[in-house]
C-alpha cells in the first residue's frame, strides 16, 4: 500500500520552529524514548511497504497492532507508519508514528481512542483528532507497570474527556484538548458533562507502586451540561483536580412553620480542589429573599491537612416574624462565620475563628440544627507550639456578639508540661506542670443587671503543679500525689481590695489493681478462643487542705477562683470482657463506673455523694454495638442524664436506636434503618419521638435510584412538632458518590465516645 498521507496540519502544528534546539525530555518522556529506541513490536494483517532509505515503514489494515514495552499499545484499522529503523518485524530506534481509522491507544496507562493520531516519540509530543480519553478503573485494568515505575495516568476512575482536537506534549505529562468535554457518562449525549472552550491536564507524580494523585487540570470557561443543555457557565478558567466534582447545584424546597413554602440552593463558583466557592440563592417565603457565600479550602493533595478552613456569609431582609410570634430583633439579619487552620513548621498551628450573628436569636431561626449541635460561638486567634509532652500557646479571644455572656482573653499564655520524669528510675516519679498568665474579663451580655465589678478587667496569673509516684506494692498500684497551685489576681471584688495572692495544697493517694479471669472455649468448639474476664478496682483520697482565700472574694471568671478545701474518697470500677486469639484482642464489654464521697459535706454544698457516672460499651459480634452513658443523684436518688445508642449491620441492612434525657429538659426515644434493597435502589428511613413535646420531632425518608453512571437521591424530612416539612433532591456521578446509605456518617462514627 502507499504510505498513508501525514496531513499538512499535522506537519505545520508539530514541526520544531527553524533554529529551534529540541526540548530535553522529562523522566516520563524519556522513558518511552529509550524503549521506542531499544525496538517495537508490530503485528499486521495487511500490506507492508518499507522505504529504507527515508527509514520508514507503511502499514496497511485492518488489524494493526503496535507495542513498545510496557509503555505504550496501539490498535489502528486502516493504516499506521513508521518513521525509524526496520528491521524484520520490527522497528528499532523508532522516532514517530501516524495511525488513523478507528485507532486504540493506551500509554502510560491513559486510555485514547482517536480517528487519526501522530505521536513525536522522541520529542514526547503529540497530536488526536476526534480523541477521546478515558481512564480504566484498577480492576478492569490489570497489572500497571507505569504505577511502579512513578508514572501516575492523566484520568482516573471513570473519567471520560471527548474532544475535537487535543495535543500532547511535555514529554507526554500535558494534555491540552480544545471543544472538549468530561463526563462519566458514555452516552453519546451524556446525562451530565462538564465543557470547556480548553482543557489542561497536567500529569503528577505517582508514590512508588500507587496510582498517585492523577493529574491536575484547568478548565477555560466550564459550563455544566444536563441532557446537552447548559446549566450553569463560568466566565473564568477553573483549576480542578480529577478526583471529584463539585459542579452540581444543590437545591432544597418544602413548607415549615418558620418560613412558609422555600427554596434554599447553592451554585458553584469556583469548584476546583483546594477551593470550593458557592453562591447560596435563597427564597424563604413568608421570611423573604435571603443569599450569601460558602467556601471550604483545604491543602493540596497528599498534604490535605497542611491548612483548612472555612467561609459562610448569609444575609436575609426578614419580612416576617419569629417562632412564636416575636417580632425580629431587627429586619436585616445575617451570619458571618470564618474558621482557618495551618500546620506550620516547628510543631506550630495557626487557627483563626470568627463568629458574628446580627441577634441572639437568627441561629436557632434560620440554622436550626447547628443552633442545637454547634459549640457556642465565638471569636478567636489561636498559636499553639508543641513538642513532645511540652506544649505553648497563645490565645486572643474577643466576644464579637453582645448579646452573648463570654470570657475574653486578651491575651492568654499558657505553657503545659505533662507527666515529664524526674528521676532514672523505674518507676519514676512524674511532675506535670501548667503555667497561665491572662488579661481576662466576664463580658456580660448586654441588657443583663449585673454589678459593674464583675465586668472588670484583670490580670491573672496562675501556676499550678501535680507530683506523682506509682509505685508496684506487689499486685497493687499505690500512685501517691502532691499538688501546689499558686495564683495572682490584679483585682479582687472589693475595689480597695488591690492585688491578691492565693496557694492551694493538696494531696492524696490512689490505689488500683487488675483482677482477671480465662475462660477457655475450646469445650464449645472453639479451640483457639478464650475469654477473660478482667476488673480493674480504684479506691483514694484526695483532699485540698489548704487555700488562702476563699472563692467569694475574687470576680468569678471561671474554675480558677473557685478552688476550695475540699477532701473526697476517690471510688472507681472499670469491667471489661476481652475475647483472645492468639497475639490478638477484642474487647466485647467495657463498663466504667466513678463518684466521690466527700467525708465533711459543708466542703461540697451539703451533701455527702458526688454524682454517680457510668459508661457502657458492648460489642458482642461485629457490626453489634451497644454504647450508654448515665448519671445518677446519689443524694436524691434520681437519674440525671442518660444516653443510649444501639447499632446493628449485617450485610445489606443497618438497624438504629437511640434514647436521650436530660432531667427536666427533654426526654426522646428515635431509631431507623438504611438499605440496599437492590443494585439500583437503597433506602434509609429515621425517626425520633420526644416525650416533653408529645410529637415527632425529626423523621427522615431517602430512596436512593441508581441510574446510568449516576445517583438520584430523594429525601424529604419532618417535624411535626413544629410543622416543618422539607424535600431535597441530590444528584451525583455514581464512580463520586460519598458512600451509599450504609456508608453516611451516622452509621459509621463511634457510639457516644
Amino acid at each position: 500500500m502507499a504510505a498513508p498521507a501525514l496531513g499538512g496540519a499535522l506537519l505545520v502544528l508539530l514541526a520544531a520552529p527553524a533554529g529551534a534546539q529540541p526540548r530535553a525530555l522529562d523522566e516520563v518522556g524519556e522513558r518511552l524514548a529509550a524503549q521506542a529506541r531499544q525496538g517495537v513490536v508490530l503485528y499486521h494483517g495487511g500490506a507492508a511497504e518499507i522505504d529504507l532509505g527515508a527509514g520508514r515503514v507503511a502499514l496497511a489494515g485492518p488489524g494493526i497492532e503496535l507495542r513498545i514495552g510496557h509503555v505504550l499499545e496501539l490498535l489502528a484499522e486502516d493504516g499506521v507508519v513508521l518513521w525509524g529503523r526496520p528491521r524484520g518485524t520490527a522497528v528499532e530506534d523508532l522516532q514517530a508514528l501516524y495511525a488513523e481509522g478507528a485507532v486504540w491507544l493506551r500509554l502510560y496507562g491513559d486510555t485514547f481512542a482517536a480517528a487519526a493520531v501522530y505521536l513525536d516519540v522522541q520529542g514526547g509530543r503529540g497530536l488526536l483528532l476526534d480523541a477521546e480519553l478515558r481512564a480504566i478503573p484498577p480492576e478492569e485494568g490489570g497489572a500497571r507497570p507505569w504505577a511502579a515505575a512513578g508514572v501516575a495516568p492523566l484520568a482516573r476512575g471513570s473519567l471520560l474527556l471527548r474532544a475535537r482536537r487535543a495535543e500532547l506534549g511535555e514529554g507526554f505529562r500535558r494534555l491540552l484538548a480544545e471543544q472538549a468535554e468530561i463526563s462519566t457518562c458514555t452516552f453519546a449525549v451524556p446525562h451530565y458533562a462538564l465543557a470547556a472552550a480548553r482543557i489542561e491536564l497536567v500529569r503528577q507524580p505517582a508514590e512508588a507502586g500507587g496510582e498517585g494523585e492523577g493529574a491536575q487540570a484547568l478548565l477555560e470557561r466550564p459550563a455544566l451540561r444536563v441532557l446537552g443543555h447548559t446549566v450553569l457557565q463560568l466566565p473564568w478558567a477553573v483549576p480542578w483536580d480529577t478526583a471529584w466534582n463539585r459542579w452540581l447545584p444543590r437545591l432544597e424546597a418544602g413548607s415549615s412553620r418558620r418560613f412558609g413554602p422555600f427554596v434554599r440552593s447553592s451554585w458553584p463558583l469556583w469548584p476546583e480542589g483546594a477551593l470550593d466557592a458557592r453562591l447560596l440563592v435563597d427564597y424563604l417565603g413568608e421570611r423573604g429573599p435571603a443569599g450569601g457565600l460558602a467556601a471550604a479550602w483545604r491543602g493540596p493533595p497528599g498534604d490535605a491537612e497542611a491548612y483548612r478552613g472555612e467561609l459562610l456569609a448569609w444575609g436575609v431582609r426578614d419580612r416576617g416574624e419569629d417562632l412564636g410570634g416575636l417580632e425580629p430583633p431587627r429586619r436585616e439579619r445575617g451570619r458571618l462565620e470564618l474558621f482557618h487552620r495551618d500546620e506550620l513548621p516547628f510543631g506550630l498551628r495557626r487557627e483563626l475563628e470568627l463568629s458574628w450573628l446580627s441577634d441572639e436569636r437568627v441561629l436557632a431561626e434560620y440554622f436550626e440544627r447547628e443552633a442545637k449541635t454547634d459549640k457556642e460561638p465565638e471569636s478567636a486567634a489561636f498559636l499553639r507550639w508543641r513538642y513532645r509532652n511540652q506544649a505553648a500557646t497563645l490565645l486572643a479571644r474577643y466576644r464579637l456578639n453582645d448579646f452573648q455572656t463570654q470570657t475574653e482573653h486578651l491575651p492568654r499564655l499558657r505553657f503545659d508540661w505533662v507527666a515529664q520524669p524526674l528521676l532514672p528510675w523505674r518507676p519514676a516519679p512524674y511532675l506535670s506542670l501548667r503555667y497561665e498568665l491572662t488579661r481576662v474579663r466576664q463580658r456580660y451580655a448586654a441588657g443583663l443587671l449585673v454589678p459593674a465589678r464583675l465586668g472588670e478587667r484583670l490580670w491573672r496569673a496562675d501556676l499550678d503543679h501535680r507530683l506523682e509516684w506509682p509505685l508496684a506494692l506487689g499486685p497493687l498500684v499505690a500512685t501517691p500525689s502532691f499538688t501546689a497551685r499558686a495564683s495572682g489576681f490584679s483585682e479582687v471584688l472589693d475595689p480597695e481590695g488591690g492585688e491578691q495572692g492565693r496557694l492551694a495544697l493538696g494531696a492524696g493517694a490512689l490505689l488500683s489493681t487488675d483482677v482477671w479471669r480465662d475462660f477457655e472455649l475450646g469445650s464449645l468448639g472453639y479451640p483457639d478462643l478464650a475469654l477473660r474476664h478482667l476488673v480493674t478496682p480504684l479506691v483514694g483520697y484526695t483532699d485540698t487542705f489548704h487555700v488562702d482565700d476563699r472563692p467569694e472574694i475574687f470576680i468569678p471568671i471561671d474554675e480558677v477562683e473557685q478552688v476550695r478545701e475540699l477532701a473526697a474518697v476517690v471510688l472507681g470500677l472499670r469491667n471489661r470482657v476481652l475475647l483472645l486469639e492468639g497475639e490478638r484482642r477484642r474487647e466485647l464489654l467495657d463498663l466504667r463506673l466513678a463518684t466521690r464521697y466527700f467525708p465533711d459535706p459543708r466542703q461540697a454544698g451539703g451533701q455527702h455523694w458526688d454524682v454517680l457516672r457510668g459508661r457502657l460499651m458492648l460489642r458482642p459480634l461485629a457490626g453489634a454495638e451497644l454504647g450508654v452513658r448515665a448519671s445518677w443523684d446519689l443524694e436524691r436518688g434520681r437519674g440525671l442524664r442518660a444516653d443510649l445508642e444501639a447499632r446493628l449491620q449485617a450485610g445489606d441492612l443497618a438497624l438504629h436506636a437511640s434514647y436521650h434525657a436530660l432531667r427536666d429538659r427533654y426526654e426522646a426515644v428515635g431509631g431507623g434503618l438504611a438499605a440496599v434493597l437492590s443494585p439500583r435502589w437503597a433506602v434509609e428511613v429515621s425517626t425520633q419521638y420526644d416525650f416533653v413535646r408529645d410529637a415527632f420531632v425529626s423523621n427522615r425518608l431517602v430512596l436512593q435510584r441508581r441510574l446510568h453512571r449516576f445517583v438520584l437521591e430523594l429525601a424529604v424530612e419532618a417535624d411535626f412538632g413544629e410543622n416543618d416539612l422539607r424535600v431535597a433532591v441530590d444528584f451525583q456521578p455514581v464512580e463520586l458518590l460519598e458512600g451509599g446509605v450504609l456508608e453516611r456518617t451516622r452509621w459509621r462514627e463511634p457510639l457516644l465516645y
